[in-house]
């Protein structure tokens, strides 16, 4: 096969990829910014980007900051870069970043437009720059926080087929950007809904109940110490196959060990199988001593297991659904600083004793502690779903500009 096509085309394209410059496939042109010094240069009605605003993606209104005037506009090197056109950031922190803008804006002279010609198509150049950005990083000047010059962008290389595969290319690939958007947006509004429903569904501090309810609970809630609600398990076991090794982390909680994604330190572990493990059940409460103010809290929802006994494990009759949502509060969790111990902040430590006097209002009956066990539950789990499907989107994605691109 050529060096010169990609691994994966439509079908009936079998030409060459041509090499061009950049220079060649458009107009490249670096914005500017008004003086600071000169108050009426600003807040007029012309949009401005920095190339913070330049990530690697679709550029919308909504990454506009600032705004300029026609007088600044005017008094300095901006002008205004049409819809449709290619942005790169090229100096600093986003040096190499790619955007591709959706509407007429300015821009700050970190930021290089490129309007392309009558044979490219911008949404490709855009696709196929992402896979360049190595390239583009090649020639950055400087230290860390240096930059490409224009005259340097001009001449960087890329492969283009015709405009009709270009175009083919393009559809593809922004109807997968426009589903991994989609589905973003649909994450951040659901998980806005799940703090609200936290929120509105647990007492602050000045209530006797929460301001929502389910329909039929009304009997106000009643106030506890955790050791009134959990009992600490102190069972010990070695590995078996009815009790198999887990692991717990501050993201996921109770996983697999071979689930975990970093930080795998089995090997470390010396006569594993006669090592003495604390034993959780599925249902039970965990958290670990030293990082439970970052969220370390979490309920076993995997299988029953053992653990390392650095873990702290609390056993309880409520709704153990219910109770995660309590404990793992970013109030009830800010409280916890309160009763942990220790004279470096770093190195405090939440004690099992000191864990139990903490106390908290419940909801009064299991039927209502399980209706919003349940409900957060279900929630937690769509997002998860949800989380999931992006993520294989976003392969999906990578796998594409890697294979259909020279």
């Amino acid at each position: 096969m050529s060096k010169n096509v990609p691994e994966i085309r439509f079908k009936n394209y079998n030409s060459e990829w041509q090499i061009k410059q950049l220079s060649e496939i458009g107009t490249l042109k670096a914005g500017g910014t008004p003086s600071t010094f000169v108050q009426s240069f600003w807040n007029g009605n012309i949009n401005w980007l920095q190339s913070g605003a330049v990530q690697n993606n679709v550029v919308y209104p909504n990454a506009v900051t600032k705004r300029i005037s026609q007088e600044g506009l005017e008094h300095s090197s901006a002008y205004i870069i049409k819809e449709d056109s290619v942005l790169i950031a090229i100096t600093g922190a986003t040096c190499a970043n790619v955007g591709y803008l959706t509407f007429p804006s300015a821009a700050n002279q970190s930021v290089v437009a490129i309007k392309n010609g009558d044979e490219t198509n911008s949404k490709f150049l855009f696709q196929n720059l992402l896979t360049q950005r190595a390239q583009i990083l090649s020639f950055r000047g400087g230290s860390a926080q240096g930059g490409v010059s224009l005259s340097t962008l001009k001449k960087i290389k890329v492969l283009v087929p015709t405009l009709k595969e270009q175009n083919n290319i393009a559809r593809l690939l922004s109807s997968l950007d426009l589903m991994i958007e989609n589905l973003t947006a649909k994450i951040v509004s659901l998980n806005q809904f799940r703090e609200a429903s936290l929120c509105f569904m647990f007492p602050t501090s000045n209530q006797a109940s929460p301001t929502l309810r389910f329909e039929g609970f009304s009997e106000p809630w009643k106030e506890v110490s955790m050791n009134d609600v959990f009992t600490e398990r102190h069972e010990i076991s070695t590995i078996t196959k009815q009790l198999p090794q887990l692991s717990f982390t501050i993201a996921e909680g109770v996983i697999f060990p071979e689930d975990r994604k970093s930080n795998k330190r089995d090997f470390l572990i010396k006569d594993k199988d006669n090592k003495k493990y604390l034993v959780t059940r599925r249902g039970d409460i965990i958290y670990n001593p030293a990082n439970v103010i970052y969220g370390a809290i979490h309920q076993n929802h995997l299988t029953d297991g053992v653990v390392s006994p650095i873990y702290k494990i609390f056993k309880t009759e409520q709704d153990p659904n219910f109770m995660e949502y309590l404990v793992r509060r970013p109030s009830f969790i800010k409280e916890m600083t309160i009763y942990m111990e220790g004279t470096v902040t770093k190195l405090k430590t939440l004690k099992p004793e000191s864990f139990l006097k903490m106390k908290a209002l419940i909801a009064p009956t299991l039927d209502e502690q399980k209706a919003i066990g349940s409900f957060l539950r279900s929630l937690d789990e769509r997002i998860s779903i949800e989380s999931h499907r992006l993520e294989k989107l976003k392969r999906i994605k990578t796998a594409c500009l890697d294979k259909m691109f020279v």
